[in-house]
């Protein structure tokens, strides 16, 4: 996989932005995603051009304020934005390394279970497009929901709550499965030293034409 997504949880520090721009151009990265950046509209060009000087980028402001996603590409990438709503923004992307085009979608799902509900069927839908038809297609961001019980440090049982039977059966009936990753299996914690949790709520996932 030569793209990313990282939710940066604001960007506005000078910091932030020298880190991510050390970090795209060590990892030779030509088109990605940034969640959570905090930045209102206004400013979004002049920072995106003074770390990614020629980059192209679109995002979801039309939906919040400020925005949840941000994607970005580099000149050699084709990119055409065709669905984008509040938890989500799709593209077919063709980048210079690849023949055919790919479809990815960038996802910040919300903290509110039932606006993740929205999110879940808007996965069922896109997976029926026929723009999606044989081809490779990636969701990948913070879904801010487990896929299964032992994924929450916190969870006493194996039995699997409502909120995570229906993002399971969301992400088989649009024909997902995890993609293998190298790491700790967890990706969020409390940052409590007492009554620590951790949970995989950040993930990315593929369907069958990217495994063939």
């Amino acid at each position: 996989m030569n793209y990313f997504c990282w939710n940066v949880r604001g960007f506005n520090k000078s910091s932030y932005r020298s880190g991510f721009k050390y970090w795209i151009r060590h990892n030779k990265y030509l088109f990605g995603s940034l969640l959570e950046t905090h930045v209102r509209q206004g400013k979004q060009h002049k920072l995106v051009n003074a770390v990614l000087p020629g980059w192209s980028f679109d995002n979801n402001y039309s939906f919040s304020e400020l925005e949840k996603i941000w994607v970005l590409w580099h000149p050699s990438v084709k990119v055409e934005v065709f669905y984008k709503f509040l938890q989500m923004i799709s593209c077919e992307i063709t980048l210079p390394t690849l023949i055919s085009p790919l479809i990815v979608s960038f996802v910040y799902a919300s903290t509110d279970k039932a606006l993740r509900r929205h999110l879940w069927n808007e996965l069922i839908t896109l997976s029926e497009d026929h723009r999606l038809i044989g081809k490779p297609w990636t969701v990948l961001g913070d879904f801010n929901q487990v896929l299964r019980p032992e994924e929450n440090s916190a969870a006493t049982t194996l039995n699997v709550d409502l909120p995570t039977r229906l993002f399971a059966e969301a992400t088989l009936q649009a024909g997902l499965v995890d993609l293998s990753f190298r790491g700790s299996s967890n990706t969020w914690w409390n940052k409590r030293c007492n009554d620590l949790i951790a949970k995989k709520l950040d993930r990315v996932m593929v369907n069958d034409e990217c495994i063939l």
